[in-house]
């Protein structure tokens, strides 16, 4: 890996509350022995020395997954600074930014047709924090869906979505979409769900 093409870093610990944190970090000053690592701190979290925390880095020829072990946490007005020892290995996962986890989730989808609004339920096939592939039961225009309504994480979410492609597989219909003007927050939640479902 080449931390010249680091585009940024996500950083996977947990709140005070125990609940899965990600946070989006800018790489600073990076060398063999240490590399910092500095985000808008929440202000419900302990950072501990010596512990290995998992980290993303986002390059631009994909994404590699490592621990880092923390060697000295400080806060500089609302800035959270962590300082890690550069770990030996990188492990490569993929060319997406996020990656996609095979889930069988209902969703309610809503198109247009001359009647006006309608929805229909579908199943997603695979689901990232970027877009979702959805079968549907019925026959259906997938052009002219717009939005979807799923829960995740006892959470309903609204997702605005964009037609990208049809595919076959295992006989079946697969629609996929791109998720169109997403809220930050709500990509979070799609992520994180994503990473439980993948840990689980």
């Amino acid at each position: 890996m080449n931390f010249n093409e680091v585009k940024y870093l996500k950083i996977y610990y947990q709140d005070s509350f125990g609940t899965l944190q990600v946070a989006k970090s800018t790489l600073k000053n990076y060398n063999e022995k240490s590399f910092v690592a500095i985000f808008k701190y929440d202000n419900q979290t302990i950072f501990k020395v010596s512990q290995d925390m998992r980290i993303d880095f986002v390059c631009l020829d994909g994404l590699y997954k490592s621990n880092a072990e923390l060697i000295e946490t400080r806060k500089e007005d609302i800035y959270q600074i962590l300082i890690f020892k550069t770990p030996p290995k990188y492990e490569y996962q993929q060319t997406r930014e996020y990656f996609r986890v095979k889930a069988s989730i209902l969703c309610k989808c809503f198109y247009n047709d001359e009647n006006g609004i309608e929805s229909q339920m579908g199943k997603t096939f695979d689901i990232s924090a970027n877009g979702v592939a959805i079968s549907f039961d019925e026959k259906i225009n997938p052009n002219s869906i717009f939005k979807m309504l799923i829960s995740l994480s006892e959470k309903e979410i609204s997702i605005p979505l964009k037609y990208i492609r049809h595919e076959i597989i295992d006989n079946s219909s697969i629609y996929s979409y791109a998720y169109e003007n997403l809220l930050e927050e709500e990509r979070d939640v799609i992520s994180k769900w994503c990473i439980k479902k993948q840990l689980a």
